[in-house]
């Protein structure tokens, strides 16, 4: 078995991508802040995954899950800091702020289950 380990993650639009490279560039510059500059922007979907499954059978069974996908809305309802003491953008919830972004959920089920079902991994 392979010790790679795959990520699948939604990219935010060209102009959310720059100002969170020019954010994470200035903390990394002025404060020494490394890690948030060493990954673009993204929302992580699945983490930490590992399967059996070759690369392009992976990105088939993404592919089928991902071209009946629609757009769907993301609300950035700005920084956080989580329990392990990381910083992120919250988007996890809705316009209201107080609910789950229901859009964002399904996919990430779909994705999970798509992978799961497929390819026999192990998140």
């Amino acid at each position: 078995m392979s010790d790679i380990r795959y990520g699948i993650f939604l990219r935010p639009d060209p102009a959310t991508c720059w100002a969170v490279t020019q954010i994470t560039l200035a903390l990394k510059h002025q404060y020494g802040l490394v890690s948030a500059a060493a990954f673009a922007p993204h929302a992580t979907l699945i983490g930490n995954l590992k399967t059996e499954a070759s690369e392009a059978e992976l990105t088939s069974t993404l592919e089928e899950v991902f071209k009946k996908q629609k757009p769907l809305p993301v609300y950035n309802r700005g920084v956080e800091r989580r329990e392990s003491d990381a910083f992120v953008y919250n988007i996890d919830c809705d316009a209201t702020g107080g609910n789950r972004n229901e859009p964002l959920a399904e996919v990430a089920a779909k994705v999970k289950a798509a992978v799961l079902s497929s390819l026999g991994s192990a998140l």
